[in-house]
C-alpha cells in the first residue's frame, strides 16, 4: 500500500511540473502578442520611420556610459522588442546615423556611446552588419578630414569595439579595408586619435598576425628614416615619429625588433637617434634584450659624428643615451643588461695607448658617460650599499673610474671624472666611510699605474679634480672606524700627492681643516702619524695657502715630538720640516726645540727635536736667526755625548747634520772655529770621540763646501783627519766608517777637491789602503764594503781626477776582494772594478764604455801572460762584461747612493710608505 502511496505521489508531482511548462509556454506566447500589438500600436501613432527612429535611439542608449541610463533602457527595449537582431536589422540606418553623429561629436561620453554601440551591433548582427559599417566608417574619416579631432577618435574607438566583438574570420575578411584605416589614425596629428588608432592596431595584430605589422611598420619606417625634410607617401617624419611611439605603446614586443635594425645602422644619424630616444621611453620590457645591439651602434657612431665635427649628432646620440638611462631607474633587468654592456665597453687593454686609439677612446669615454647618466636618472642618494639595485655595481665602478682618471686620453678622463662625480652623489652620506677603503685601494692602483715620469694623476688636476672623493674621505675620517680613519687619511695624503698644486687651491680648506680638528683627539698611533704627514704634504705642495694654519700646525707638530711612538715623532719632525721655511720667525721655535733636547724624557725624543733642529739651520731663511738662536743650537749640538747618545747611530747622524747645517749659518771666520774644534781628530781622541767629530767633519763638507774650498789650513785637517782614523795597520775600526765618508765627501766635491788639488791623492790612498791586499784583513767588512763603495763613486764621477792616477793601485785592491766571501764586499768590489777599467756605460759623462782602461791596466801590471793580467781578463770576459752589458740597458737602475735618479726614486718611495694605502 505503502508503495502504491508513493507511486500516486510520483504521479502528481509529474502533473504538476508538465502544468507549470504548459504555463509559461503561454505566458511567453502572451508576452509575444502583447509586444507585437504594442509594436504595432507605436508604429501605427508614429510611423514607420519615426518609430524605426525612436527604436534606434533606444537601442544606442542601451550602450550609454551611464549604467543607469544603460539599465533604464534596457527594460524600455525588453517591453517593446520581442527580437532584438531582427529589429536592429531594420533599425541600422537609423542606428548608424545616430552612431556616426555620436562619432563626429567633440563629447567624449557620445563618443564612447557610439563606439559601443558598434560593437554590439557586429556582436549580435556578424557579417551581416560588417558589410555596412566599414565602408561607413571609411568614408566617415575621409570627409573628417580637416575637422576636429574627436570625429576622428570616435571613428577609431568604433573601430575598436567592432575589432574586439568580431570573430576572426570577419575580420580577415575585411582586413585589407581595415588596415589602411589603421595606417591613417596612427599618422593623425591629434594624440587622442593616435593612441586609438594604436588600439586598433593592437586588435588587428592579436587577430591576424604579422601580418598587421608588415602592412603598417614598413611604409612608417620609411616615412621616418627617408622622408626627413619632407613627406614620404603622404606621411611626414614626425607623424610616422608619434605613430611609431603609439604602437610601441600597446605592442612594443612585436613591433620593436623590427624596427632596430633600421635605427641601429651604423653611424646612427642624428634623426634615428631622436627616434630611438623616443621610442626608448615607451619601449617597457622589449628594451632589455635589445640594449647591447643599440649601445654597441650609438659607440660606434661617435667617433664618426666627432670625426666630422657634428655636434648636433653628437648631442642627440647622448640624448639617446640617457633616455636608455633613464629605463633602468625602473627595469632592473635592463639595468643589469645596461652594465654587462657597459663594463665590456670601458675595457680598454693595458697595452692599448687611448690617445692613440681614437675609436677606443671614444668608446671607453662614452660608456663612462652613460654610466654618469644612469647615476643622474637614479638621483642623490639612491645608490645605497646592498638596499638598491644602483648599489651593488658602486665598488665596481669607483675602480673602474678611477683608474680611467689617469687614461692617456684627455676625453676618457673628463668622461670618467663627470661619471666618478655622478656616481659619488647618488652614494648616500651614511654609506660613505663603507666606501673609504675601496677608494683608496682604487686610487692607489690608478697612481702606482702612472706612466714612468709622470706625477700627478691627470682626472685629478681637472677644475674640481679631487671633489667626488673628498666628501667621502672626511666623513670617513670625522665618524668612521680607526681604521677607516688612518685609511682616510692616507687617502686625503695620496690625493695631495698626485695632483697639481693650483688644482688643490680649492679645496685646501676642505683637506686641512678636518685634519686639524681630529689631531688632537685620542687616535692610534698609526692614524696620528697618517694625519701629521698629509699635513705636511699639504705644506709642501700649496704652502702659500696653509700660511693661515701656520701657528696651530707649529704648536701641534712640536707636539708631536713629545709622543711615546717612533713613528709619530718622526712624521711630526718631517712636517715641522716642511713648515720652518713658511715661518718668519724661527727664533721662539728654536728656543722650544733646544729646550727640548736638553729636557726630552727619552733618546727617541731627544732625536726627534734634533731631527727639527737640523730642518732649522738647513732652512732657507736660517740665516736670520738671532745670535742667541745660534748660541742655543750649537750648544745642543756639540755638548757632551754620553754613553747612550754615542751608541745611538740615529743621533749621529742628526747631530752630525746640525752640525753641518750650522756651519753653513755662521760666518766663516765661526765657522772654522767649530770645525777646528769639534769635527777634527787627534790621535789622543777615543775611540767615540773620533766617530763623533767625523761624523761631524762629513756633514760639514756636505754643508758648507765652500768653508773648505777657499781654506787649506781646513783641506789639510781633513787629511790629517781621514789619516788618523785609517791608520795602515787597522787600529780604532769604530772611526773607520765616518772616516771613509769624510774621504769620500771630499773626494766627489769639485768645490773642495778640483782637479790637481793637493789633497786628493792621500785621499784615495787612504781608501785603497782599507781594501788593499797586504791589509785584508785590518779593517772589517763594513768598513771595506764602504772603502770600496767610495772608490767606485769616484771612479764613476770623477775618473780622471781621482782614479786615474791611481788606477792600477784602486784595481788590485778591487781584484783582491772579487773572491770575498762576504757577499755585499764581492758585489762592492765587481763593481768598483768595473768602472776604475772603464767598461762600463757612464751617462752623466756620456760615455758609453769601452776596452781601453783594461788595456792600458793590463799592460801597467806586465801583460796579458802576467798572474795580475791574466787574473783581470778571466774575471772581465766572465762576469765584468755581462755587469757592463747591464749598465747600457735602457732600464738600467743604479746602485750608487751618490746617483741623482737613484735618490729620487728613494725619495718617491719614502713618501709612498708616508701616504701609502694601509689595505
Amino acid at each position: 500500500d505503502d508503495d502504491d502511496d508513493g507511486g500516486a505521489q510520483s504521479d502528481a508531482g509529474g502533473d504538476d511540473d508538465d502544468e507549470e511548462v504548459v504555463a509559461a509556454a503561454a505566458a511567453d506566447e502572451e508576452d509575444a502578442l502583447i509586444m507585437g500589438n504594442l509594436r504595432e500600436i507605436i508604429t501605427q501613432a508614429l510611423g514607420t520611420e519615426r518609430c524605426r527612429a525612436v527604436l534606434a535611439a533606444l537601442y544606442v542608449s542601451r550602450s550609454d556610459v551611464s549604467s543607469m541610463v544603460r539599465q533604464a533602457a534596457f527594460g524600455v527595449w525588453k517591453g517593446i522588442v520581442s527580437h532584438t537582431p531582427r529589429t536592429a536589422r531594420e533599425c541600422l540606418p537609423a542606428i548608424m546615423e545616430i552612431v556616426l553623429g555620436g562619432l563626429s561629436s567633440e563629447e567624449y561620453d557620445r563618443r564612447t556611446t557610439a563606439a559601443r554601440t558598434l560593437g554590439d551591433l557586429v556582436h549580435k548582427l556578424g557579417e551581416a552588419v560588417m558589410s555596412q559599417i566599414v565602408p561607413i566608417l571609411e568614408t566617415a574619416l575621409r570627409e573628417q578630414d580637416g575637422a576636429a579631432g574627436s570625429a576622428r577618435h570616435g571613428v577609431f574607438v568604433g573601430l575598436s569595439e567592432i575589432l574586439s566583438a568580431t570573430g576572426r574570420a570577419h575580420i580577415e575578411a575585411y582586413a585589407d579595408a581595415m588596415i589602411p584605416l589603421v595606417r591613417r589614425g596612427l599618422c593623425d596629428e591629434d594624440e587622442m586619435v593616435r593612441e586609438a588608432a594604436a588600439t586598433a592596431f593592437n586588435g588587428l595584430q592579436q587577430t591576424i598576425g604579422p601580418r598587421v605589422i608588415d602592412s603598417v611598420v614598413p611604409p612608417l619606417l620609411n616615412a621616418l628614416t627617408q622622408g626627413a625634410g619632407g613627406e614620404l607617401d603622404g606621411i611626414r617624419p614626425e607623424h610616422a615619429l608619434e605613430a611609431l611611439r603609439e604602437l610601441m605603446a600597446v605592442r612594443a614586443n612585436v613591433v620593436f625588433p623590427v624596427l632596430i635594425p633600421t635605427l641601429t645602422a651604423v653611424p646612427v644619424s642624428a634623426f634615428n637617434a631622436r627616434a630611438l630616444s623616443s621610442l626608448i621611453q615607451v619601449a617597457g620590457a622589449a628594451l632589455g634584450r635589445r640594449l647591447p645591439q643599440i649601445l654597441l651602434a650609438l659607440f660606434k657612431s661617435f667617433p664618426v659624428h666627432q670625426a666630422a665635427g657634428d655636434a648636433e649628432a653628437e648631442a642627440a646620440l647622448r640624448d639617446t643615451v640617457d633616455a636608455i638611462a633613464a629605463t633602468a631607474v625602473h627595469d632592473d633587468v635592463a639595468l643589469e643588461s645596461l652594465m654587462i654592456q657597459l663594463h665590456e665597453s670601458v675595457k680598454a687593454g693595458e697595452a692599448t695607448d687611448l690617445a692613440a686609439s681614437p675609436a677606443d677612446a671614444s668608446r671607453v669615454a662614452e660608456a663612462c658617460l652613460a654610466m654618469g647618466a644612469i647615476c643622474r636618472a637614479f638621483g642623490a642618494g639612491s645608490a645605497a650599499r646592498g638596499r638598491t639595485p644602483l648599489g651593488a655595481h658602486v665598488v665596481d665602478w669607483l675602480r673602474i673610474l678611477i683608474d680611467h682618471l689617469g687614461a692617456s686620453a684627455a676625453q676618457v678622463v673628463e668622461a670618467s671624472w663627470a661619471a666618478l662625480d655622478a656616481l659619488c652623489r647618488a652614494v648616500p652620506r651614511d654609506d660613505y666611510d663603507g666606501y673609504v677603503g675601496p677608494i683608496s685601494r682604487a686610487v692607489q692602483h690608478a697612481t702606482e699605474s702612472l706612466p714612468r715620469g709622470q706625477r700627478t694623476l691627470p682626472g685629478f688636476n681637472l677644475a674640481k679634480g679631487v671633489g667626488p672623493l673628498l666628501p667621502i674621505y672626511s666623513q670617513g675620517l670625522l665618524a668612521g672606524s680607526p681604521d677607516t680613519k688612518e685609511r682616510a687619511v692616507r687617502g686625503m695624503a695620496r690625493l695631495v700627492r698626485f695632483t697639481e698644486p693650483d688644482a688643490l687651491r680649492p679645496f685646501a680648506t676642505g683637506i686641512t681643516g678636518p685634519l686639524i680638528r681630529i689631531v688632537g683627539d685620542r687616535h692610534p698611533p698609526a692614524v696620528k702619524a697618517a694625519i701629521l704627514s698629509t699635513l705636511g704634504l699639504l705644506l709642501v705642495q700649496i704652502p702659500a695657502l696653509m700660511r693661515p694654519f701656520l701657528p696651530q700646525l707649529q704648536r701641534t707638530f712640536v707636539r708631536g715630538l713629545t709622543e711615546k711612538e717612533d713613528v709619530v715623532r718622526q712624521r711630526a719632525a718631517a712636517a715641522l720640516a716642511a713648515l720652518i721655511p713658511l715661518q718668519a720667525r724661527l727664533d721662539p721655535l728654536v728656543l722650544e726645540l733646544t729646550s727640548g733636547v736638553r729636557q726630552a724624557e727619552t733618546q727617541g725624543m731627544r732625536n726627534a727635536m734634533m731631527r727639527a733642529v737640523c730642518a732649522v739651520v738647513q732652512a732657507p731663511n736660517a740665516g736670520a736667526l738671532a745670535p742667541a738662536s745660534i748660541q742655543a743650537i750649537e750648544a745642543a749640538v756639540v755638548g757632551r755625548i754620553d754613553a747612550v747618545e754615542a751608541g745611538d747611530l740615529r743621533w749621529q747622524a742628526l747631530r752630525s747634520r746640525a752640525f753641518g747645517g750650522l756651519c753653513g749659518v755662521v760666518d766663516a771666520t765661526a765657522a772654522a772655529a767649530l770645525v777646528a774644534q769639534h769635527a777634527t781628530v787627534d790621535a789622543a781622541d777615543s775611540g767615540a770621540a773620533q766617530e763623533a767629530k767625523l761624523y761631524s767633519l762629513a756633514a760639514a763638507l756636505a754643508e758648507a763646501p765652500r768653508l773648505f774650498a777657499g781654506s787649506a789650513e781646513l783641506q789639510q785637517r781633513v787629511v790629517e783627519s781621514v789619516a788618523t782614523a785609517l791608520p795602515a795597520a787597522g787600529g780604532q775600526t769604530r772611526a773607520a766608517l765616518p772616516a771613509i765618508q769624510v774621504a769620500k765627501a771630499a773626494l766627489l766635491s769639485r768645490e773642495i777637491a778640483p782637479s790637481g788639488s793637493d789633497i786628493i791623492a792621500p785621499l784615495a790612498d787612504a781608501l785603497v789602503a782599507v781594501v788593499a791586499a797586504d791589509s785584508a784583513y785590518a779593517h772589517d767588512s763594513d768598513a771595506q764594503q764602504a772603502a770600496l763603495r767610495a772608490l767606485k763613486a769616484a771612479a764613476k764621477y770623477r775618473y780622471a781626477d781621482v782614479v786615474e792616477p791611481a788606477r792600477v793601485a784602486v784595481v788590485q785592491a778591487a781584484m783582491a776582494h772579487v773572491r770575498d766571501r762576504i757577499i755585499p764586499v764581492k758585489l762592492a768590489a765587481e763593481r768598483c772594478a768595473l768602472y776604475a777599467l772603464r767598461l762600463a756605460n757612464v751617462p752623466p759623462e756620456g760615455f758609453e764604455g769601452s776596452d781601453a782602461g783594461l788595456a792600458s791596466y793590463v799592460d801597467a801590471v806586465g801583460g796579458a801572460a802576467s798572474d795580475r793580467g791574466k787574473l783581470v781578463l778571466d774575471y772581465q770576459r766572465r762576469v765584468l762584461n755581462k755587469l757592463a752589458d747591464a749598465t747600457r740597458e735602457l732600464d738600467y737602475a743604479s746602485d750608487d747612493e751618490d746617483d741623482p735618479a737613484r735618490a729620487a726614486a728613494k725619495d718617491d718611495a719614502a713618501s709612498d710608505d708616508d701616504d701609502g694605502d694601509a689595505e
